[in-house]
């Protein structure tokens, strides 16, 4: 790391993810080729805005004013998160050369039709944040995808590409966040990058309405469970796992509704089997996109919330046995930052007149720009 962020460009990344259960703020410092996280924190999502933004999520929720408010309430609270992770870091926010934020997905539909186009959907007002913090901000980065036919998502492989320089330009990326992407990664070539299908969001759903709290700590309560293999053959049968790359997906499709529907004999099981069945739907997903896509590969670098459960990492390794499965801090990331980290470095790109060829990720057609600019 150079020793002075006036050698550097400093840039700040937020995400929130599926869960909604918080903003991750990271702060990055760029010199040349090299990036390194500078600091890191998570600033809890108030229940009650929460809350609000899970009924946004719901497929049948069209209320114009609420979706405006709180567009609102969350650039707000995105904007206090990036001043807290800089006064963490102690730079100013003078030296702060611009904010990646990737908003909050209220609305993912990458399948469409000429009647009903494709879209995407992150608020979290990026002109708010901008004027909170006094910092050109990035924000709004999958709609050029998806307008130039692409799925808008994953956009995390991009960013994986430059991780897997060290580990010699190879390797297969697992983020397992609501949703689970992945991304291999050959001769430096990003090969694919496509949603493998739910990551956290049905285990945290099936907890939640089962347990007190937010999520399985430590995956101690699938562990207590019994993986029912029927289960999890019946559920991967549904034709998303099927389906060719590139590919997306999210809550509006993998959700209580779907699990109910998949499932008529749901209620019959002991909770905690379905639990555990749910951690093996996730890790036996991503570990069939990535044994067929594998070419060969050797390491499998977990990066996301996944990441800290013991029971979906047993169960990857379990099911990916040719692979040696790890966290992306082998290779100097912390898996908790990466996407946040990606935001941020997303936004260093934009402000450089980049252009990315997606088409192996997101099947989009020529080279796009990335990101709305909102000047400070």
């Amino acid at each position: 790391m150079p020793n002075s962020t006036r050698q550097n460009k400093v840039y700040i990344g937020l995400m929130s993810g599926t869960s909604v259960d918080a903003v991750d703020a990271v702060i990055i410092a760029i010199r040349g080729s090299s990036l390194e996280i500078l600091n890191t924190l998570s600033v809890p999502i108030p229940a009650r805005l929460q809350s609000a933004v899970h009924a946004l999520s719901m497929a049948h929720t069209h209320e114009v004013d609420a979706i405006g408010h709180i567009d609102r309430q969350l650039g707000t609270l995105f904007a206090e998160a990036a001043l807290r992770v800089a006064d963490l870091s102690s730079i100013p926010m003078s030296q702060v050369n611009a904010i990646g934020s990737h908003g909050q997905t209220i609305r993912h539909r990458p399948q469409g039709s000429a009647q009903s186009p494709s879209f995407t959907w992150q608020i979290g007002d990026a002109n708010t944040i901008a004027h909170i913090t006094g910092v050109t901000t990035v924000a709004d980065f999958r709609r050029r995808d998806l307008a130039a036919g692409g799925q808008g998502a994953p956009l995390a492989p991009l960013f994986h590409q430059g991780l897997a320089a060290a580990a010699g330009g190879q390797g297969i990326f697992l983020n397992i966040g609501g949703l689970s992407n992945l991304t291999v990664i050959r001769s430096g070539a990003i090969i694919c990058g496509f949603d493998t299908g739910p990551g956290n969001t049905l285990i945290d759903h099936w907890f939640t309405s089962h347990c007190e709290g937010s999520f399985d700590q430590d995956g101690a309560w699938a562990l207590s469970g019994q993986v029912r293999s029927e289960l999890v053959t019946q559920w991967l049968s549904d034709p998303y796992f099927d389906r060719e790359p590139p590919k997306s997906t999210g809550r509006e499709y993998f959700n209580h509704n779907w699990l109910s529907t998949n499932t008529p004999a749901l209620h019959t099981y002991p909770p905690e089997d379905i639990a555990a069945s749910l951690v093996d739907l996730t890790a036996a997903a991503a570990a069939r996109a990535a044994t067929t896509f594998s070419g060969g590969q050797t390491h499998l670098y977990v990066c996301g919330g996944g990441a800290n459960n013991p029971a979906i990492m047993a169960r990857l390794a379990t099911h990916c046995s040719n692979l040696t499965v790890c966290s992306t801090l082998t290779l100097g990331i912390h898996h908790d930052w990466v996407e946040a980290a990606a935001f941020a470095w997303l936004a260093h790109e934009r402000l450089n007149d980049r252009r990315f060829d997606l088409g192996v990720i997101t099947g989009s057609a020529g080279t796009v720009p990335l990101g709305v600019i909102y000047p400070a």
